[in-house]
């Protein structure tokens, strides 16, 4: 039989375009440091409507929060407009506070209409913050820089490279050529002397030296004592709590389960903490360590690391959980991997990656370039990482990347980009490039002569210290000088986009009068 025939859709209930269409604006404040500000927010209307208008609205939070008193919360409610009104203001009380912190944001939804339709559900309150210290120094000068020599000397916790496992009534083991060592449940001293050995300690509390050729030396199940001395030697610690050492030539050396002291010594090693709390130290030459494992799916997300480079180019990761970085001397590549890390470059000319996690991320001494959020300077997730960047003495390159930012040039001559979110960027000494990029910044350029980009689409930047004939407005997107509406407001000079209305940049403390043409520097420097 043929089958029926299905009843056609119902035809779509026609919009009726004579309905007024609705649209709100967003809103800028300061914060201040007592009382209240309002936050003022426009509601407007496409025609004039000839019956009431009633349109309901909400406050909801941003990085601003009701919970932190940011702003007090407007729950659900309606406003009318009669026939004939377009335009109505609702106001939404912002809370001073004397905190450094990043810019803020909440929101007000349109979430409901009569006798209209909705054509902007939301607009953006944002809280420019107004307590930049004025004498915030480089965190790099609070933390200090981890010395090896400190680490790996005597007097350090019992643990002295340079000395035996102490071991009472040893059992010692020397053999010579290709051998094949192993111990038992006993504390041993196992000495593999000329040839490849392989060497494995198994239970007890043993000494373990590799010396001429190229030994593969396992520690076993307590805590060993193992040194690879001459040659390109392998070394696993297995359990317990290690100490290790690479000595002559690449070695690579894995400290196993438990919380080891690992170093490589001389020429260029692979350093791998495995799980636990380790110490690794890369010595001399050029180094890779790892503070975490090698195998991934295992994780380490407890292991809270030291990695100390030495001198030489190394290659440092944290990998999981809180780590503690230093590069010390050379060009380093330094990666703090997941989690809370302290990342430092020191000497050298460094490149720094903070990656997840909110890090603190400091260059030290040299020209270095620094990562925060997700290790690149495109943005690549919202992550929302807060992290810590200061350059320290050199020319630097610092990249804020996603997440509200601390970021410090420090010394030198330094290029500030802040990244997504809402930013503070100080440059420090020196002239200095800073470039808020998304979102809400607040820029303090510092002693020198400093350039400030603004672009249209990169949000609203607060300029602390902004001096005329010394320091210069940098035009992106292809403004020019001529599209730009410069006013005075209560917060300083706004500069503005004449057709749009967007507020590219508060000028604090400065007077409408001393901007002119020579402030701004109408192409981008190459």
């Amino acid at each position: 039989p043929t089958p029926p025939t299905p009843p056609s859709p119902p035809s779509p209930t026609p919009i009726n375009n004579n309905l007024p269409q609705v649209f709100i604006t967003d809103a800028t404040v300061t914060e201040g440091n007592n009382g209240i500000t309002l936050a003022n927010f426009t509601i407007n209307l496409s025609v004039i409507p000839t019956q009431a208008v009633i349109v309901e609205y909400a406050t909801s939070d941003g990085t601003a929060t009701t919970a932190n008193k940011d702003y007090y919360p407007h729950p659900t409610t309606a406003i009318t407009f009669n026939p004939g009104e377009v335009s109505k203001t609702i106001s939404v009380a912002v809370l001073a506070d004397t905190t450094k912190e990043a810019n803020e944001t909440f929101f007000v939804n349109l979430i409901g209409v009569a006798n209209a339709v909705i054509a902007d559900s939301q607009a953006v309150g944002t809280i420019n913050n107004d307590d930049l210290e004025e004498d915030e120094d480089c965190f790099c000068k609070e933390i200090g820089h981890p010395n090896p020599d400190n680490l790996f000397s005597e007097g350090t916790a019992g643990y002295l490279l340079t000395q035996i496992n102490p071991i009472i009534n040893i059992k010692t083991v020397t053999t010579s050529d290709n051998d094949r060592l192993t111990g038992s449940d006993e504390d041993e001293a196992l000495y593999g002397l000329d040839g490849d050995d392989f060497i494995w300690g198994k239970a007890g509390n043993d000494n373990l030296v590799g010396n001429k050729g190229k030994d593969t030396i396992f520690g076993g199940d307590d805590r060993d004592w193992i040194a690879g001395n001459e040659s390109e030697d392998v070394i696993n610690g297995n359990d317990g709590n290690d100490v290790i050492n690479g000595n002559q030539n690449n070695d690579v050396v894995r400290g196993g389960k438990g919380n080891d002291i690992l170093r490589g010594g001389e020429d260029n090693d692979l350093i791998w903490g495995d799980r636990g709390d380790d110490t690794l130290l890369g010595d001399k030459a050029n180094d890779t360590i790892f503070g975490g494992v090698t195998e991934e799916e295992l994780g380490d997300p407890n292991g809270r690391d030291l990695l100390l480079g030495g001198t030489g180019n190394d290659v440092l990761n944290g990998n999981q959980a809180n780590d503690t970085i230093c590069g010390n001397e050379g060009n380093d590549t330094v990666r703090g991997g997941s989690d809370d890390d302290i990342v430092l470059g020191d000497t050298g000319d460094d490149v720094i990656f903070g990656d997840l996690g909110n890090a603190s991320l400091c260059g030290g001494d040299g020209n270095d370039t620094i990562y925060g959020g997700n290790g690149s300077h495109i943005p690549i997730i919202n992550s929302g990482q807060k992290d810590c960047l200061c350059g320290g003495d050199g020319n630097d390159i610092l990249f804020g990347n996603e997440g509200e930012d601390w970021v410090n040039g420090d010394g030198g001559d330094d290029s500030l980009y802040g990244g997504k979110d809402n930013d503070t960027l100080k440059g420090g000494d020196g002239n200095d490039w800073l470039s808020g990029d998304l979102g809400n910044d607040i820029l303090k350029g510092g002693n020198g002569s400093d350039r400030f980009l603004l672009s249209p689409g990169f949000g609203t930047d607060t300029i602390l210290d902004f001096e005329d004939n010394i320091d210069l407005l940098v035009l992106g997107g292809n403004l020019s000088f001529s599209q730009l509406k410069i006013s005075q407001s209560s917060d300083g000079t706004e500069i503005a986009i004449t057709n749009t209305g967007e507020i590219l940049a508060i000028l604090k403390g400065i007077t409408v009068d001393r901007i002119e043409l020579s402030s701004f520097l109408l192409n981008l420097p190459s």
